[in-house]
C-alpha cells in the first residue's frame, strides 16, 4: 500500500518496488530507512509489511530550506508542500540574531524565524496511522563529516546523539530490509559496508536514484541510464562504471546488483550467490 498524496520525490514505480519488498519481510522483521523526508516512502514500506515489523526511519529532518537544497529540488516535490519555498524558514524578520541580517545563511534552525517548517513534524502528520514506525532523527555514517565543531557548539545538538553508531545504540535484532534514500552518490558504497554487519544473512539492501553531479569520485562524466515508461524486464543499458557507489556496494557484498524495470530503485539480494561482478547489471521485475 503507498499513498501518492504524501509530498515526496518517488515514483509510484518506485513505491510499487518498495511495497514489494515489504511485504517479503517476515513477521516481527526489521525493516530499515535512511532518509525518509516527509513519509512517501515510509508509508509504503509500513503498510505493505506486517504490523509486527520494526520500521525505522533514519532522518535529519533539517529545518525550513536546510532539508530542501533549492527551489530548484523544491519544485520536484510531488506533490507540493502546502508551504511556498519562501517561507520555509518562517519569518526571519523576526529573529534579530539570524545570521541572515548579516550574512545572507541560514545555518541552522537558530537562524530562522517563527513557525518554520518542520520536516519531522511533516512526518509525522503523513504516518501517524502506521503504528510500527520508529524515528531517529540523525546521520547515518558515510565517508565524509556532514557537521563541524562549530556546528553543534552553535546548536546545542549533542555530536553522539545526532550522529548514528546503531552499535553503541544497543540494537541486537538483524535488518531484513535496508533502503538508502539520503545519499545519492558514491559514499553510499560506505553506508553499505557500514550497514551489512548488521543485516539478516537473507536481507536486501537496496536505495533509490543519484545526483549527476556527485556520481563519480574522479568527476568522468559517463553515459547514464535513465529509467522510462518503456522500460522492460531484461538487460538495460546500464553503465556500471557511473553508478560507481552501488557499484562498489555490489563488489563489498559480492552479490550481483539490480535494477527495478521503469523504477529508479536498485538493489542487492543478500542470500543470492550468483552474482559475477563482470556481469552487466539486469532487470528482475
Amino acid at each position: 500500500m503507498y499513498n501518492l498524496d504524501i509530498p515526496g520525490w518517488a515514483t509510484e514505480a518506485d513505491l510499487k518496488v518498495l511495497e514489494y519488498f515489504s511485504s517479503e519481510v517476515s513477521k516481527d522483521g526489521l525493516i530499515l530507512e535512511v532518509g525518509s523526508f516527509c513519509g512517501r516512502t515510509s508509508y509504503a514500506l509500513a503498510k505493505s509489511c506486517d504490523p509486527s515489523t520494526r520500521v525505522v526511519c533514519i532522518d535529519l529532518w533539517r529545518e525550513g530550506t536546510l532539508s530542501i537544497s533549492s527551489e530548484k529540488n523544491y519544485n520536484k516535490i510531488s506533490p507540493k508542500l502546502d508551504i511556498e519555498f519562501k517561507d520555509l524558514n518562517g519569518d526571519i524578520s523576526k529573529n534579530p540574531d539570524s545570521k541572515w541580517h548579516t550574512e545572507k545563511e541560514i545555518f541552522s534552525f537558530k537562524d530562522m524565524g517563527p513557525d518554520y517548517w518542520d520536516p519531522m513534524e511533516e512526518h509525522k502528520k503523513w504516518t501517524q496511522d502506521c503504528i510500527n514506525i520508529e524515528r531517529i532523527k540523525g546521520q547515518s555514517p558515510n565517508t565524509h563529516i556532514k557537521f563541524n565543531d562549530y556546528f553543534y557548539e552553535t546548536t546545542g545538538i549533542k555530536r553522539e546523539e545526532y550522529e548514528i553508531n546503531w552499535y553503541f545504540r544497543g540494537e541486537t535484532q538483524k535488518i531484513d530490509l535496508l533502503f538508502i534514500d539520503d545519499e545519492h552518490s558514491f559514499d553510499i558504497a560506505h553506508q553499505v559496508q557500514y550497514w551489512s554487519d548488521f543485516m539478516s544473512p537473507n536481507g536486501k539492501i537496496c536505495g533509490h536514484d543519484f545526483y549527476y553531479d556527485s556520481i563519480d569520485p574522479k568527476r568522468v562524466i559517463k553515459d547514464t541510464w535513465l529509467p522510462d515508461e518503456d522500460s522492460i524486464p531484461g538487460k538495460t543499458f546500464v553503465d556500471p562504471e557511473y553508478f560507481w557507489g552501488i557499484r562498489q556496494s555490489s563488489r563489498i557484498l559480492k552479490r550481483p546488483l539490480r535494477f527495478g524495470g521503469a523504477s529508479s530503485i536498485w538493489w542487492i539480494d543478500l542470500a543470492d550467490k550468483r552474482g559475477n561482478m563482470k556481469e552487466e547489471p539486469y532487470l528482475v521485475l
